[in-house]
C-alpha cells in the first residue's frame, strides 16, 4: 500500500511553521508538526531540538508514533526498533539531509535488522539562519512498502528552512526576555566610544564578526594596534554581543610565560606534574569553554608553545600537562599585538603556520592622532570625564575653550589609555564646581602642554575655537599633503606652483618621495 500525500495538510505545516515565532511557539510546533505528519502519511515522526553538536546530545520536542521505549532511545541518540539513530547522528554529523528507501539494504541499525524490520526514512537538519548551526532535526519514518519519495525529502527541505528562520526568530525573543530579566543591558565598559570614520568602520567589521563568534570553533580573531588603542575592548564587545555572552571572558598576558609555565597557565595540569603542582588547575583554555579567551601580546608567546597553540586551534582539544586525555574545548580566541607579526615572522620569532591562522579575521587600530580617529577625541573626553565625575560624585564646569585647544591638538602617545589617565587626574585636581582650565592641565598634566603634538591638520579643524588663520592654514595643510599623498613631494610642489620651503613649514617634517 503506498502512502497519500495530503497536500492541504502540508500546506497547513507550512503556514503554522511561520507561528513559532509568536508567545505560544511549543502549541504552534506540535500543531505544525502534526499536520506535516499527516501530510506525509508518515508513520513516524520526530522533532528533536540539538542541545549540544559535539559530543551529540539532543531532546524531543515533537514525537509522533512512537512507543515510550522508542522515545527513550531517541532521546539519547540509541537505535530500537522504532527509530533509526544511526541516521540522526549522520545527520547531525554532516548537516546533509536524507533519504533512505531501505534500511536493510543500508545496513544502519543492528537492533532493527535482527528483527527483519525495514523502514523508509527521511531526516534533515533545522540551521540557525544567523549562525548555520543546527538547532533541530527532522525524522520521518514508514515501511518499505510505503517508501518515501525525492519530492517528499524536497518538501521537508523546505520545512527546515522555514522552521529554520521562525526558530531563529523564536530564540533571539526568547534570549531578550531573559536578558531583561536578568537586567542584561548594554554595558559602558564595552561600548566603542567615537564618531569617526574609522570607529564607525570598527564597529561594523565587529558586528559582521559576531554570528561568526556564535558559532561553534569560530576562526581566531587578531587585533593589531598600538599600545592603549583598546584591543582588549575588542575582545569584551564580542563577548558581550554574540551568543558567548553566557559563557566566560578569560584574559591572558603571554609577556613573562616560558616552558612548563605557559603550557601550564593555557591547558592547566595535573596534580604532581611538575615541582610546586600540588593541584590539578584548568588552564585558561578549559577555564573559557563555551566563551572567549582572550591573549594579549601574542608576540611574546615563547616559540615552542606556539607549536602547541597552533594545535589547539587545529584540533580543538587540549591536554593538561602530566594528563594523558584530551579534553575537547569550544571558545572564541581573541589575539592582540602591538607588534607586525609579519616581521616576528620574518625574523624567525614567531612561527608563519600559527601567523597565517591567526590571520584570517584580522582588525587594525588605529592610533589617535591618526587623521581618520581625531574625530573621536572630543566623545572619548566628554565620556571618560563624565565616567570619572559619576565614580567620584562630583560634577565640574567641563573643559574651557583654551583647555579643550590643548587636548585636541596633543598627539596622545598612549592614545584612549592616555585619555582616560588625564581625563581622571584632571576631574581628582578641579574643585567642584570649577571649570577644568589651561592652569589645571599645566599643573597636574603638564605632558599635554609639554609632549608632543599632533601635526595632523584635522587636530586643528576639530577645534571650534580655531581662529580664521589657523583654519586656513589647516585647510591648506590637508590638501598639500593630500596633493603628496598621490603624486609625491616633488610632483606636489609643482603642481601647487609654491616653494618647496611653502610645502614643509605647512605639512611638517614627513619622508620626502621625489617623483
Amino acid at each position: 500500500m503506498r502512502r497519500t500525500r495530503n497536500e492541504r495538510e502540508l500546506l497547513a505545516a507550512l503556514q503554522t511553521a511561520a507561528l513559532v515565532r509568536g508567545s505560544d511557539a511549543g502549541a504552534a510546533l506540535r500543531q505544525s508538526f502534526a499536520h506535516a505528519v499527516q501530510g506525509l502519511d508518515a508513520d513516524k515522526g520526530l522533532v528533536l531540538q540539538v542541545l549540544e553538536a559535539d559530543p551529540p546530545q539532543v531532546e524531543i520536542l515533537c514525537a509522533r508514533g512512537l512507543t515510550p521505549e522508542s522515545e527513550a532511545a531517541a532521546q539519547v541518540l540509541q537505535s530500537s526498533p522504532g527509530i533509526s539513530a544511526s541516521v540522526i547522528r549522520q545527520t547531525l554529523e554532516t548537516g546533509e539531509p536524507q533519504l533512505l528507501p531501505n534500511s536493510q539494504a543500508a545496513r544502519l541499525d543492528q537492533a532493527t535488522s535482527q528483527m527483519g524490520e525495514a523502514y523508509s526514512v527521511i531526516c534533515a537538519a533545522v540551521v540557525d539562519t544567523l549562525t548555520h548551526v543546527p538547532i533541530a532535526i527532522l525524522y520521518f519514518q514508514d515501511t518499505v512498502q510505503r517508501a518515501f519519495e525525492p519530492y517528499d525529502l524536497d518538501w521537508v527541505m523546505t520545512y527546515a528552512v522555514v522552521l529554520g528562520g521562525a526558530l531563529t526568530l523564536y530564540a533571539s525573543a526568547q534570549r531578550e526576555r531573559q536578558d531583561q530579566r536578568s537586567g542584561w543591558k548594554r554595558s559602558p565598559d564595552v561600548d566603542i566610544i567615537g564618531s569617526s570614520a574609522a570607529t564607525r568602520g570598527l564597529i561594523e567589521r565587529l558586528n559582521a564578526c559576531l554570528p561568526s563568534a556564535s558559532s561553534p570553533n569560530p576562526p581566531p580573531i587578531l587585533v593589531t594596534g598600538e599600545t592603549g588603542t583598546g584591543k582588549d575592548l575588542v575582545a569584551r564587545f564580542v563577548h558581550h554581543y554574540s551568543k558567548r555572552a553566557r559563557g566566560p571572558l578569560v584574559s591572558c598576558n603571554c609577556s613573562g610565560l616560558r616552558g612548563e609555565l605557559a603550557e601550564s597557565r593555557f591547558f592547566g595540569h595535573v596534580k604532581g606534574a611538575f615541582t610546586g603542582a600540588v593541584n590539578d588547575a584548568r588552564g585558561y583554555f578549559r577555564a573559557a569553554d563555551k566563551g572567549v579567551l582572550f591573549l594579549d601580546e601574542i608576540a611574546n608567546l615563547p616559540y615552542e608553545t606556539q607549536g602547541v597553540l597552533l594545535r589547539v586551534l587545529q584540533e580543538h582539544r587540549v591536554q593538561a600537562l602530566g594528563d594523558t586525555r584530551e579534553v575537547a574545548v569550544d571558545i572564541q580566541l581573541v589575539v592582540a599585538t602591538n607588534r607586525q607579526l609579519e616581521a616576528e615572522v620574518a625574523e624567525g620569532r614567531f612561527r608563519e603556520d600559527l601567523f597565517y591562522r591567526l590571520n584570517a579575521l584580522r582588525i587594525e587600530l588605529m592610533p589617535l592622532r591618526d587623521p581618520s580617529r581625531i574625530a573621536d577625541i572630543k566623545p572619548l573626553l566628554a565620556h571618560h570625564l563624565a565616567k570619572e565625575q559619576r565614580r567620584l560624585g562630583k560634577r565640574t564646569g567641563g573643559l574651557t575653550p583654551q583647555a579643550l585647544r590643548a587636548l585636541l591638538r596633543f598627539a596622545w602617545p598612549g592614545n584612549v589609555r592616555d585619555v582616560e589617565n588625564i581625563c581622571a587626574a584632571l576631574v581628582v585636581n578641579t574643585p567642584a564646581g570649577a571649570e577644568i582650565g589651561i592652569d589645571i592641565i599645566e599643573k597636574h598634566c603638564r605632558n599635554v602642554l609639554s609632549g608632543r603634538k599632533n601635526p595632523n591638520p584635522e587636530a586643528v579643524l576639530e577645534d571650534e575655537d580655531a581662529t580664521w588663520a589657523e583654519l586656513g592654514n589647516a585647510f591648506r595643510a590637508r590638501v598639500f599633503r593630500d596633493r603628496a599623498d598621490r603624486l609625491g613631494d616633488k610632483a606636489a610642489i609643482r603642481s601647487l606652483a609654491i616653494a618647496e620651503s611653502t610645502f614643509y613649514r605647512h605639512v611638517g617634517p614627513r619622508t620626502k618621495r621625489p617623483r
